[in-house]
């Protein structure tokens, strides 16, 4: 693998408007260079073996050698084993089942590190000072590192019901285990350096699982329906935390999942009301960050149906999530600049158009006393005395300040959807008239897609077009309905 790069910009402007030249820059140009190189070499192996038609195995061996990895761990192994049990040949079943086979595997998978992970380059800057140009040493040292690992086994079943198969189930287990993960430690300025790339002991393991039904409900003459149903689950959790450089928060803990997302929260009392100033805004505890939820769902769902009567092909297919959460931050900068529905109320008309400034925040006001946390955001003492919110404020300003703060735990929102994902009819154009075209075969479509949208919470955007956040403003659900003409000759 060679890759270079180049690219060179003007730097504050053009001295002559409407000349784009590169040479045309006030300032010296701005180069930017890189080169990487890399090369892996390696050597596999597979034995595959079967007994009877019924008995499957197969072992498989590789060995990498990779430039990127400090040269007393360049080479590295990995394996991997797979077996599979037809039962359906090996003994005797009812009538009514047909097929049951059994299988498991078990692999383990290496990745080596980036071109330049370890590898100390300088870094160059153009004009540095006056007219000298620097080169900076790499403020962070290599160590000996390990490719990183995952070992990786699944158990599943299928079995087959009825005649034609009409009936067929799946069902799997997966179990991935994460370790010799790498990680940039902090390390004594005495060294010469600030950071030093290192395996960490910190495992995690993911594990799940999926269940498929494939069915035929109804059969007859030239009406057919077949349904498929999926259900799975997954989820990922500490298995082992490092002493030394895993998080110390309190809810990093073997067992626990590995997905939370952090944001901040406003202060609040041991009952959970709000806690607001003097001045009747709301205090925002800005300073500790804290699990807000998981971005990985509880379960996720997709149900197809196939529909067909003679020539004429149905399909309605619906799928979803369960559970998970992300920030929505196009929700909150609909706040921020007074977009959004909800905020067309009596309180902003008051303010607007009478002048009045009569909002009261629901909660409570801080009368004396203090509060004090630990860096997890954590009461460590408590000498706070409250009593219930009164003082009137500028709706405009309390919205402010609510929607104003970043990563805000008010602001993280379910992703709960359900969506009829795709709804298609089509028609198979018989022989007769194909063929005066030159064609074999013809059909015609007409097809429709994310045709209905349900979310819990998730507003104003598409749940399933990835995470809000980071301050990205994610598209809303697009509707797409479109007409297909499929000839093979």
């Amino acid at each position: 693998y060679q890759n270079t790069y180049m690219k060179n910009s003007t730097k504050n402007g053009l001295a002559v408007p409407g000349f784009y030249s590169i040479t045309n820059s006030k300032d010296a140009i701005t180069p930017d260079v890189s080169y990487q190189r890399k090369q892996l070499n390696s050597v596999y192996g597979n034995l595959s073996l079967g007994f009877k038609n019924a008995i499957f195995a197969d072992v498989s061996g590789r060995n990498d050698w990779s430039s990127t990895l400090p040269v007393d761990q360049i080479s590295y192994f990995y394996p991997s084993a797979g077996a599979s049990v037809v039962l359906s040949e090996l003994l005797p079943l009812p009538d009514v089942m047909k097929f049951w086979k059994l299988r498991g595997s078990w692999t383990v998978s290496k990745t080596d590190l980036g071109v330049y992970a370890i590898n100390q380059t300088y870094g160059i800057s153009l004009g540095a000072w006056d007219s000298f140009n620097s080169a900076n040493y790499p403020e962070n040292i290599r160590g000996s590192v390990n490719p990183i690992t995952n070992r990786t086994y699944e158990l599943g079943t299928s079995l087959y019901f009825f005649d034609n198969n009409r009936l067929k189930l799946d069902f799997a287990y997966y179990n991935r285990l994460r370790y010799d993960d790498t990680r940039q430690v902090d390390i004594s300025l005495a060294s010469g350096f600030k950071k030093m790339l290192v395996n960490i002991d910190e495992q995690t393991v993911l594990r799940g699982f999926e269940v498929t039904v494939d069915a035929v409900p109804v059969t007859t003459g030239d009406f057919k329906w077949n349904v498929t149903a999926n259900w799975s689950k997954y989820g990922n959790y500490y298995a082992k935390l490092d002493e030394t450089f895993s998080s110390k928060a309190p809810w990093v803990k073997v067992g626990n999942r590995t997905d939370f997302v952090s944001g901040v929260d406003y202060q609040r009392d041991p009952q959970g009301n709000i806690v607001h100033d003097n001045s009747g805004l709301p205090i925002v505890n800005s300073s500790y960050n804290i699990p807000c939820g998981y971005t990985n769902p509880d379960w996720i769902w997709g149900l197809g149906n196939n529909f067909t009567y003679k020539r004429w092909t149905l399909n309605i297919n619906f799928d979803g999530r369960v559970g998970g959460s992300t920030i929505n931050e196009l929700d909150r900068y609909s706040w921020a600049n007074g977009s959004n529905y909800a905020s067309d109320n009596q309180w902003r008309y008051d303010e607007v158009v009478n002048g009045l400034k009569n909002y009261v925040g629901n909660g409570v006001r801080l009368v004396s006393g203090s509060v004090k946390y630990d860096s997890y955001g954590q009461i460590t003492e408590d000498t706070r005395v409250f009593e219930p919110n009164t003082t009137q404020v500028s709706y405009q300003a309390y919205i402010k300040r609510w929607s104003g703060t970043n990563h805000l735990k008010e602001f993280f929102q379910d992703l709960t959807f359900f969506k009829l994902r795709e709804l298609s009819l089509a028609y198979d154009v018989p022989y007769l008239y194909a063929k005066k075209i030159g064609a074999n075969r013809a059909s015609v479509s007409v097809v429709g897609q994310n045709l209905l949208l349900w979310v819990k919470e998730f507003k104003y955007s598409d749940p399933d077009k990835g995470l809000s956040g980071n301050n990205d403003l994610p598209a809303p659900s697009v509707r797409y309905i479109g007409v297909n003409l499929n000839l093979s000759f």
